[in-house]
């Protein structure tokens, strides 16, 4: 048995008065409760038992029909067995012997008593050697044609109930010779004698939201992801086709001949016009040669050439500009030398404030201004301290004492940041030599120093070059 469907029941007919929905079933499936209806009036018209195939929506219901049972007070009555699928499953296993032993077992077990004799277990263990399986019926279109089939052996109709096949039929009844009576109480009913061949119906270029599809005046289901539709249908349908926008409509019947049409054969004034190269007055074609249609040779369009010259000379411009930057870029001139002086800063030093005395009176040699390396010889004077036998004579004669540093200075100041460091921080700080190493600290190999600081002062005593 297919693992996600199953063999459904539904016992129905007349026990105590007729039971709108069934006597006993297995299921829930409102579908196919509500479908059952009162089948007194045909069933008392038949003289044995008889079968029905029938289809809703969804399911597919293979039915034995007795006539011959009684109620309670032993009025006739009848009873229906029908297991049915789902559509697009067919029950395997031979079907009409299972259904006349499941009617054996519900006259023995249950007789003319009201309340059942027996569970959906009890049943459902009766039609064990029954199986459901994948149909090879492919239609799924539910049609409203009600017929009747007449057999002389109930072998000539197992070929239906195998695949529960009524093609082109809603509703079958398969009556044996002795309920012809019963046909008196089928109005409507179409007498079949062969059902008819199932045809499947092709139409391309079929346009989905475009047009509308009846067959039988019941809308056709079509695939919104195809341009190729299969109408299932039998020789002698109709078919409605309807143009929504234009509300033009076609129909026509299926034959057995013609299955493979445009949907351009019925409506040939929404075929696509084919397009047609221009031409110029000299045969040229708009695709070659450069032509318009009136025979002008088309032109560039002036915004384009603009933009494209535009964004031409920003991108030279800025390729241009790195070249120009990484190999000829020459370094900014430094500032005009300046005279320096040779000073003598006398400092004095009181308890309060410091007084800072400088001699300009001497130039530097010409020959050294001219010089564009800056150089630096710093001679220090040791600071002489008078000593004293202890802190207290020390301090006295400390106070309000001068104390003198000369500092002999040759510099020209082409580097301006030493010429700013120097002025910060030379004069006024005996420590030269620390402060010059933390200026060139802050020099690398691709900004040093101009100044040819002699080695000492460079850290780790290399000179960057």
């Amino acid at each position: 048995m297919h693992p996600k469907e199953k063999i459904n029941f539904i016992i129905s007919g007349v026990r105590d008065g007729f039971k709108k929905s069934h006597l006993l079933c297995n299921n829930n499936i409102a579908e196919v409760i509500d479908y059952i209806d009162d089948r007194r009036q045909i069933s008392n018209s038949a003289n044995e038992i008889f079968y029905s195939i029938e289809k809703t929506a969804n399911y597919t219901l293979a039915t034995l029909f007795n006539p011959n049972t009684t109620d309670q007070v032993g009025r006739k009555a009848y009873v229906a067995i029908t297991l049915f699928v789902r559509n697009g499953y067919a029950i395997q296993g031979n079907l009409i012997d299972t259904l006349n032993g499941l009617m054996n077992y519900y006259l023995l077990k249950q007789g003319n008593e009201i309340s059942n004799r027996f569970t959906e277990e009890m049943f459902e263990a009766e039609y064990a050697n029954l199986s459901i399986v994948q149909s090879t019926n492919t239609l799924t279109a539910l049609r409203k044609n009600c017929g009747y089939f007449n057999y002389e052996n109930s072998i000539e109709i197992n070929a239906f109930f195998e695949n529960l096949t009524i093609t082109g039929f809603q509703k079958v009844y398969f009556l044996s010779p002795t309920n012809a009576g019963v046909i008196n109480q089928l109005i409507s009913f179409e007498k079949i004698t062969n059902f008819p061949r199932q045809i499947v119906y092709q139409i391309s270029d079929f346009v989905y939201g475009k047009y509308d599809v009846l067959v039988n005046n019941e809308s056709y289901v079509v695939a919104s992801n195809t341009k190729t539709i299969n109408i299932i249908a039998f020789q002698g349908d109709e078919v409605i086709i309807n143009n929504r926008f234009t509300k033009k409509k076609i129909n026509f019947t299926i034959a057995a001949n013609n299955l493979n049409k445009s949907i351009f054969d019925y409506f040939p004034e929404d075929k696509p016009k084919p397009i047609q190269p221009h031409t110029s007055n000299n045969g040229g074609s708009n695709n070659m040669g450069g032509y318009s249609k009136g025979g002008k040779e088309k032109k560039p369009s002036i915004y384009l050439i603009s933009a494209v010259v535009v964004l031409s000379i920003v991108l030279l411009s800025i390729i241009g500009y790195i070249i120009w930057e990484k190999y000829y870029k020459k370094p900014d001139p430094p500032p005009t030398a300046l005279t320096p002086v040779s000073s003598t800063t006398t400092v004095s030093e009181t308890s309060k404030t410091n007084t800072v005395e400088k001699d300009t009176s001497t130039n530097i040699d010409p020959a050294i201004r001219k010089d564009s390396i800056a150089r630096a010889i710093i001679n220090k004077n040791q600071i002489e301290q008078p000593k004293s036998k202890n802190a207290k004579d020390s301090a006295n004669k400390k106070k309000g004492e001068k104390l003198k540093v000369d500092i002999k200075a040759e510099l020209i100041y082409e580097c301006p940041y030493c010429k700013q460091y120097q002025e910060d921080n030379i004069v006024n700080k005996p420590g030269i030599e620390k402060t010059i190493k933390e200026h060139l600290k802050g020099f690398t190999k691709k900004e040093k120093c101009i100044n040819n600081w002699p080695k000492k002062y460079w850290p780790n005593n290399k000179i960057i070059k």
